[in-house]
């Protein structure tokens, strides 16, 4: 099973915990499409990645999918060659939720071309091209484009290789090795690109990331914050379940730690002291949810 439809599996499992409030939430992710199919960031401009978290969230809670729209913002992005990394992968990942006819072998082909001049030296993936190194976030998000545009990846070993040099000595992953300190992002981005690849999982990781854990609910980004956040949050239920781990002792806690961030205006914040809600965020909140059912 794709990167994509792990998460997507997670995210349908979350409407039981929303009870009532299913309908207020695909209301709001309503009023987050433009008229010209793509879905607001948070300037209220259409944009490409919150448009992959829009579309999902709502084919999540089996919502009306507002695709004839949708396809025609998507249509505006046809240059290629002009394409940054981000828009790249999330083209591709757009493209694959709107229909997997949507993707001629043609069009992949020309996306995948261009997503291998982001390739970096060791055998990573940098959102900036002709680097030395890579980063975990570019080795996530190509390896989950790569598996939307329906090719394999050339050279996972390298790609392995890559991830593996950006493991701390506490378990951890972090981003780059330009800043060798480990992070929950990088870490869990790690845990779901080895679990692809047939990759073992150190308990140290787990551990790691197990630690992230406040009483009060939720995961904290980095070692030594006392803030937990709503993308840390569901990012680690979902890296702990793909490695099995029992989420039982802190299941409650989260799930309101989580339910505390969903806002009467339908959507969810990205942490106690945000007061915006994002299609980001309400794709988070939902993921989370969906691993604590």
């Amino acid at each position: 099973m794709s990167i994509r439809l792990e998460l997507i599996q997670a995210l349908s499992k979350a409407p039981p915990l929303l009870g009532d409030k299913r309908e207020r939430v695909l209301e709001y992710l309503y009023s987050q499409i433009n008229d010209d199919g793509g879905f607001k960031n948070r300037n209220g401009e259409s944009d490409l990645y919150y448009s992959v978290f829009g579309y999902e969230a709502i084919g999540a809670l089996e919502g009306q999918l507002p695709r004839d729209n949708y396809g025609k913002y998507l249509d505006r992005h046809d240059d290629i060659e002009s394409l940054n990394f981000f828009d790249l992968v999330c083209l591709a990942r757009c493209r694959r939720n709107l229909d997997d006819n949507e993707l001629t072998n043609e069009s992949a082909g020309q996306i995948g071309d261009k997503l291998l001049e982001f390739r970096s030296e060791d055998g990573g993936f940098n959102s900036e091209s002709d680097k030395r190194q890579g980063t975990a976030y570019g080795c996530f998000l190509a390896l989950a484009a790569f598996q939307d545009l329906n090719i394999d990846l050339p050279e996972t070993d390298g790609l392995v290789q890559c991830i593996e040099s950006l493991k701390t000595r506490d378990g951890a992953y972090a981003n780059d090795r330009l800043h060798p300190v480990g992070a929950t992002p990088p870490t869990a981005a790690a845990i779901t690109m080895l679990k692809q690849l047939d990759r073992p999982i150190g308990q140290d990781t787990q551990q790691w990331l197990l630690s992230r854990f406040l009483e009060m609910g939720g995961f904290t980004a980095n070692e030594g914050m006392s803030i937990a956040d709503l993308l840390s949050t569901a990012i680690t239920l979902h890296a702990l379940a793909l490695c099995g781990a029992d989420l039982d002792p802190i299941r409650e806690p989260c799930r309101h730690y989580v339910e505390s961030l969903w806002s009467t205006e339908g959507g969810f914040r990205g942490h106690w002291m945000d007061q915006i809600c994002d299609c980001e965020y309400t794709y988070y909140g939902l993921l989370a949810l969906g691993h604590l059912v």
